[in-house]
């Protein structure tokens, strides 16, 4: 097996489905654990860790940015084309906003705009999800 990368998600309360830890709404992306799972908007990217450590420090800062996210989870997974990234665009919350996130991507040839990522994050084109690490 190759090298693993760690992605964090949301448990839904109610419904226990796991979906984008930071994105809200239609694009947030609905995970499956051993199932290959593509980014919604066309021509985007799935942000995941390469480290363990990286993605719990995310989870944490994660909990204490956006809402409640006391149920995050991380994952050991595997990816397809992974590429480091050091700067990103704020979170966007509505569906033309990521669009317009992915846009400036495709145009920027890599770069996600002035924000400096979380540490080791990478951009996939596709994640699979192999076991919960917490």
């Amino acid at each position: 097996m190759g090298k693993y990368y760690y992605k964090v998600v949301h448990e839904g309360r109610k419904t226990k489905k796991l979906k984008s830890l930071v994105v809200i709404g239609k694009p947030a992306i609905v995970y499956k654990q051993k199932v290959w799972i593509y980014p919604t908007i066309k021509k985007s990217k799935i942000f995941v860790f390469q480290t363990f450590h990286a993605a719990v420090n995310f989870r944490g800062k994660a909990a204490v940015s956006f809402r409640e996210r006391e149920n995050g989870k991380i994952f050991r997974c595997i990816v397809k084309k992974p590429r480091k990234i050091r700067n990103i665009l704020p979170p966007a919350s509505s569906i033309a906003e990521f669009r317009d996130f992915w846009k400036y991507y495709a145009k920027e040839k890599g770069c996600l705009g002035s924000y400096i990522a979380p540490h080791q994050t990478f951009v996939v084109d596709a994640v699979k999800l192999l076991e919960e690490i917490v």
